[in-house]
Parts: structure tokens; C-alpha cells; sequence
């Protein structure tokens, strides 16, 4: 009976052992996957605040052409007209890297596709209202004229950066949440994993605690019944032999 229990027990512990080892194993990809998930999703939070930023950058260098080019305009000077320059080659140079930052989103393209032609032409017009001023070939009204013509041609240009600044915004919302949502299943992964491979590890210690307890209680038994029989033996009669 007892070897029967005794195999029984190494049985249910060897398979909590195996069952604990392929639980781990487990929980170890799920971490692992879980992570790299979570690294997916903080690499696109922070793609798209560096979004974020490139196109904070543009905007800074057309108000910057904007500025000097009607700086230029009302008091020629090679300053100016050294800003306005280092500007426009900026420019063409944020636009260029913006469009491969947003690669991967076409409604984001799309919507940098609209407004180029217009911040084309918007620094195309001032610098040929420059050229013009720096030969004399401009008048005040000339003048007046560029900078209304300016504010109705940047017009589209402000609509475009409202609409790629808020599809920004939603995104890196969408994106962090998402980020969060990782990290939490993370922390159940490695979390529940530990406390079941705890479970299992436990299980198997506890039967053969219980086993050894019932092994004493059975020597004990067996000393005791031993004990008796040697007194009976002690104290026959002679004829009891």
C-alpha cells in the first residue's frame, strides 16, 4: 500500500515538476512578447512626437522666410536677405524629412502633398518681391500688395498644418493608451506566471510533506505493534511455546 502511494506521489510530483517547468517556459514568451509589444508601442508614441516636433520646426521656418522676406522688403539688407535664405533651404529641407517620418501614414502625405505647392509659392513670391526691391523695380503698393496676396496664399497652408498637428494628437492618444494598455499585460504576464509556477512549486513539497508524515505515522504504528508482540511473546506461559 504504501509503495503504491509512494509511486503514486512521485508520479503527481513529477508531473507538477514538468507542468511548472512548461509554465515558466511559458510565461517567459508571454513576458518576452509582451515587451517587444510594449517597445513597439513606445517607439510609435515616439515617432510621432518626434512628428511632433519636425513639424513645429517647419512652421517656425516659414514664419521665420515670412518674416524676414517682409523685413526685406520694408528695409532691404544683406541680414535679411541672408535669413531668408537660410530659411527657404530649411524649409525644403523639414519638408523633406517630414515626408519620411510620415512614410507610413498616407492621409499624413497626402495632406503634406496639398500644402508644398502652396509654401512653394508663397517663398517663390517673396523672394521675386525681393529681387524686385533690391533692383527698385517695386513700388509701395507693389509692396502692399504681396503681403495681402501672402496672407490669403498661406491661408491653406495654416488649415494644413491645423489638420496634420490634430491627426498628430490623436494619434499619440491612441498610441500611449495603447502603450499603457502593453505595460499593464506585462505586469499580469510576469505577475501571474510567478504565483502559478509559486502554486505548482508548492504542490509537490506539500504532498511529500504529507507523505513523510504518514510514513512516521506508520513507524510508529509499527514500533508500537512490535512493541506488543514482543510483550505477549515476554509474558506466555511456558506452553505457549
Amino acid at each position: 500500500m504504501f509503495m503504491a502511494m509512494r509511486g503514486m506521489t512521485d508520479k503527481m510530483t513529477t508531473v507538477a515538476m514538468g507542468v511548472s517547468c512548461a509554465v515558466l517556459m511559458l510565461v517567459g514568451w508571454l513576458a518576452m512578447w509582451t515587451i517587444h509589444s510594449l517597445q513597439y508601442a513606445t517607439d510609435r508614441v515616439t515617432h510621432t512626437q518626434e512628428v511632433v516636433v519636425r513639424l513645429e520646426r517647419l512652421k517656425s521656418e516659414i514664419r521665420e522666410a515670412e518674416t524676414t522676406g517682409r523685413g526685406y522688403l520694408l528695409s532691404p539688407s544683406e541680414t535679411l536677405r541672408t535669413a531668408f535664405d537660410r530659411s527657404r533651404q530649411a524649409i525644403a529641407e523639414r519638408l523633406a524629412d517630414l515626408k519620411r517620418l510620415v512614410g507610413d501614414n498616407p492621409e499624413q502625405v497626402r495632406r503634406l502633398i496639398e500644402i508644398e505647392p502652396h509654401i512653394d509659392g508663397r517663398i517663390a513670391a517673396l523672394k521675386a518681391a525681393m529681387d524686385a526691391a533690391e533692383s527698385g523695380r517695386i513700388d509701395e503698393a507693389g509692396l502692399d500688395l504681396v503681403i495681402e496676396n501672402g496672407i490669403a496664399a498661406m491661408a491653406p497652408v495654416v488649415s494644413g498644418f491645423q489638420a496634420l498637428s490634430e491627426h498628430e494628437r490623436t494619434l499619440f492618444r491612441a498610441r500611449s493608451a495603447r502603450a499603457e494598455g502593453r505595460l499593464q499585460w506585462v505586469y499580469i504576464a510576469i505577475g501571474g506566471g510567478f504565483f502559478l509556477s509559486l502554486a505548482l512549486l508548492i504542490w509537490p513539497i506539500t504532498q511529500l510533506r504529507a507523505e513523510i508524515r504518514e510514513r512516521e505515522q506508520a513507524r510508529r504504528r509499527l514500533e508500537e505493534s512490535a512493541g506488543r508482540i514482543q510483550d505477549l511473546y515476554d509474558n506466555a506461559p511456558c506452553g505457549y511455546l
